[in-house]
């Protein structure tokens, strides 16, 4: 591909927008067969295939995104409108002094109550090249990413009964991230994975298979101004981390206009070694296999996932609170507090920035394949998996032991005793041993039926551990291993831009996130049932119903809050006053999705294949979450219900058709290169 074939982007405005430069290329080299090389060795039993692929790219990225304009980048806000709650209706912005509670005259702070700081960091906004206050920038980079492969597997026949298969794999990479602002992030790696496998024919009616696989891939990422002096030390930022993985200027968020942040600092390396053997018998009509597994997984990271500190901006301050601690609707807005240099809130991580995670993971299973009859075949399986939460090496993690009724919290470390519900283990978290998932499956061609109609139905349980590795990184990001913290404004400890990191909290716990001991590992049901029917000249159609049921899934909550409706600029009400607020992970989501699903195929035939598939769903959780990767919470701890309706992803109808066509070049009856060397290519 090539941006010289392709269109344009697309523009909101009706502008024409300058395009980026990009191209992909694509390349491989493939070769193999018996290990014969002239004079040098001779050795038919045994095969070899040596692979190549390599890309070369340069990926569009088209941004749209909101930025102030020029008068509002020196407080002049006499033009700028805001929406009113959820209404679509736009309303002029009000804007209030903070130190007077008096309305700015015809909404312009003026010159001499700019935050020099808030200007400087101004200066990483483009202006806008679109008309309007909204969606009024635009932007179209390229971003290079490069990757070669390279693979070579060799399979030997080392008697009648034994193979001995080697697969080794290793890819190198690097590419850049582009950020709307116009910089970009670096990304390198490689990867390299090794497998040995041996097959044996233990008699006509067994057949034993054994592995051994070494995995290792290594990831870091340099954000641009990981490169540069440091801007928050430039600008006149205090921030308590020195490191120079936290260079860069502070994370900020808006309600009406574009963040400003970029890339972690990070280097990962994830390394697995694992051992599994499973037994396939045959015993007349059922085919059964009997296997385990053991998987010993390491992940060491370095990084600061909050370093630089993120403030939030939302208009709380510049809004009319003359009447109470609540601001008046309507008032208030992101950038002018921005520029006054008053922040809503701020949270920060630093410290420790090594961590060195490993677990173990079990596996067992059995599976019966039964051929009732010729036309009706039963898969009856069980499987059961175990997984130890993920530790770290010098015990770097901490979580909050919580008492009965949430009546007080205490700092819990691993292999220490808890204040209120004994001695946490190694990864502050119970493993759970009940992790059993039966499967059912049934094929049935119909008999009576002029044509092949096939009956489908399964049942299965799958559990997703992914979820504790989730759960370790951020339980290692805590105190005492790490300061973390995150506070709102108030008018008796106000936050500055200048200083938003340094507030001496009252509270003794600064822990900002915590997961329920007796965590359980998410999982689904999952059923299905479908009825196929073939036609004449390769065509067939297909009903069936899809279902999927979360249990157990990740739930955000803020136990620690003031109860909803309490004045925000007052000093914060928490229910525990030695802790401050903080995230609590529990197990207590559900979802459900239902699908019926219609598909038309034609297979490939005279040149022609082609597929049309509908699906009609419906999905509903009180979570968005699934094995901990969510940051969203709940709106009420207390009524986790509450939050129950549509899922984001729902989407009600689903069309997708595709096809094949090719030339009838050397096809029967083709008049086209018939008996040319290219015909019969």
């Amino acid at each position: 591909t090539n941006s010289a074939l392709n269109a344009k982007p697309f523009s909101i405005n009706g502008l024409d927008i300058p395009q980026a430069a990009y191209a992909q290329s694509r390349f491989s080299l493939i070769m193999g067969g018996p290990l014969v090389v002239k004079h040098i060795v001779k050795d038919p039993n045994t095969q070899f295939f040596f692979t190549y692929f390599g890309t070369r790219s340069r990926t569009p990225r088209l941004f749209t995104e909101t930025v102030p304009t020029s008068a509002e980048r020196v407080g002049d806000f006499s033009q700028a409108t805001q929406s009113l709650g959820t209404s679509a209706t736009s309303v002029p912005v009000a804007i209030f002094d903070p130190t007077t509670h008096i309305q700015f005259p015809a909404n312009v702070i003026p010159a001499r109550l700019l935050n020099p700081a808030s200007l400087r960091l101004l200066q990483f906004y483009p202006v806008p090249n679109e008309p309007g206050t909204a969606n009024n920038y635009q932007f179209e980079t390229a971003a290079p990413n490069n990757t070669d492969n390279l693979g070579l597997r060799v399979q030997r026949n080392i008697t009648q009964k034994d193979r001995l298969a080697f697969n080794f794999q290793y890819q190198n990479r690097d590419g850049r991230t582009p950020q709307w602002y116009g910089v970009s992030d670096s990304t390198s790696g490689y990867g390299l994975s090794g497998q040995i496998q041996w097959t044996r024919n233990i008699s006509a009616q067994a057949i034993s298979n054994a592995q051994v696989r070494i995995s290792r891939n290594r990831t870091e990422i340099t954000p641009y101004f990981s490169l540069v002096p440091d801007v928050a030390a430039q600008i006149g930022i205090y921030r308590p981390s020195s490191s120079p993985l936290d260079y860069g200027p502070p994370t900020l968020t808006f309600t009406n206009f574009a963040g400003l942040t970029d890339s972690t600092a990070t280097l990962t390396r994830n390394q697995t070694q694992s051992f599994g053997e499973s037994v396939t018998l045959l015993k007349g009509l059922h085919s059964i296999t009997l296997g385990m597994n053991f998987t010993r997984a390491d992940l060491s990271t370095r990084s600061d996932p909050n370093g630089r500190g993120t403030l939030s901006f939302n208009g709380l301050l510049t809004s009319d609170l003359t009447r109470g601690t609540q601001p008046v609707p309507g008032t208030g807005y992101d950038l002018a507090d921005f520029l006054l240099g008053d922040p809503q809130s701020s949270s920060i991580r630093y410290g420790d920035t090594s961590n060195y995670f490993s677990e173990n993971q079990w596996f067992g299973y059995a599976q019966d394949e039964w051929k009732m009859r010729p036309n009706l075949t039963v898969v009856l399986g069980l499987r059961y998996e175990f997984f130890t939460p993920y530790a770290e090496k010098y015990g770097h993690m901490a979580n909050l032991d919580i008492a009965p009724g949430f009546t007080n919290v205490s700092l819990a470390t691993p292999a220490a005793p808890g204040a209120y519900t004994g001695v946490f283990p190694a990864g502050l978290i119970n493993p759970d041993h009940n992790n059993f998932s039966p499967r059912v499956g049934l094929a049935w061609k119909l008999p009576w039926t002029k044509r092949s109609t096939l009956l489908r139905t399964g049942y299965g349980i799958y559990y997703n551990e992914q979820s504790y590795i989730q759960l370790a990184q951020q339980l290692a990001q805590q105190p005492p291993f790490a300061k973390s913290y995150a506070v709102n404004t108030t008018l008796s400890n106000p936050l500055t831009l200048n200083a938003p990191f340094s507030l001496v909290l009252p509270q003794s716990i600064t822990n900002t996130f915590a997961v329920d001991r007796y965590y359980r590992t998410p999982y689904a049901h999952t059923w299905n049932f479908s009825i196929q029917h073939d036609f004449a000249h390769g065509y067939f159609v297909e009903a069936g119903y899809v279902g999927t049921k979360g249990t157990h899934l990740d739930v955000r909550t803020l136990p620690n809050e003031p109860p909803p409706g309490s004045p925000q600029l007052l000093t914060q009400r928490n229910q525990l006053g030695d802790a401050v607020g903080f995230t609590y992970d529990l197990p207590v989501g559900n979802s459900i999705f239902n699908a019926l699903q219609l598909r038309a195929v034609r297979r490939f035939n005279r040149g022609i294949s082609f597929n049309a598939f509908y699906q009609l769903a419906k999905s509903i959780d009180d979570t968005p979450s699934l094995g901990g990767a969510g940051n969203t919470v709940v709106q009420n701890w207390l009524d986790i219900e509450g939050d129950r309706g549509l899922s984001a992803f729902d989407v009600r109808h689903q069309f997708q058709s595709g096809f094949v066509w090719t030339s009838p070049v050397a096809a029967p009856g083709s008049r086209i290169a018939a008996d040319t060397k290219l015909g019969r290519l």
